[in-house]
């Protein structure tokens, strides 16, 4: 008799444990297939005179909770969408164009991407449409980084910086 019971002790054990991984694996299954879209258009400031082409703008979309980074590049006006697992992320876009010196970025840090949408602050959610409008540096800035020092550099004297920073900026071109 305490084998029968004992039996069926570790049957409904066993079948308890059975169902509870199903229904997990189920609902992991579920999430993996939860899919979010954002799409970014990148703006140029309305002061800005230069041609830039933004389909030589590269946007990179990170995952701040996994180790997801997804890449790519606009359309000529400037949209790109990503189809991506809700989360967290950070966007950086960037360009450097040579032959006219001019250089493009800008960033949106920590938004909350869900498939519904991007959670605001508010907690309330908005379409997943993002405008980024890219800080623009155009040639002849007279502003030049002199030196770096950073922990574990010496200077040209011997000093060695272990636990701080130094930074020069060098006004080229004699203003202020």
């Amino acid at each position: 008799m305490r084998i029968k019971t004992f039996m069926t002790a570790a049957l409904v054990c066993t079948l308890t444990i059975f169902c509870f991984l199903t229904a997990s694996c189920i609902r992991q299954a579920e999430d993996e297939k939860s899919v979010a879209t954002v799409s970014i258009v990148l703006k140029i400031p309305s002061d800005i005179k230069a041609t830039i082409d933004l389909k030589d703008v590269c946007v990179t979309l990170s995952n701040k909770t996994a180790p997801f980074t997804y890449t790519g590049y606009p359309d000529a006006g400037g949209r790109i969408s990503f189809s991506v697992q809700p989360g967290k992320y950070d966007i950086l876009a960037s360009a450097e164009y040579r032959t006219s010196r001019i250089s493009v970025n800008g960033s949106v840090s920590e938004f909350l991407l869900t498939s519904d949408g991007i959670v605001q602050e508010d907690g309330t959610v908005k379409n997943s449409d993002i405008d980024l409008t890219l800080n623009v540096v155009l040639p002849g800035n007279p502003l030049i980084i002199r030196e770096i020092y950073y922990h574990g550099s010496s200077t040209l004297e011997g000093a060695n910086y272990t636990k701080d920073r130094y930074l020069t900026l060098y006004n080229n071109g004699g203003e202020g």
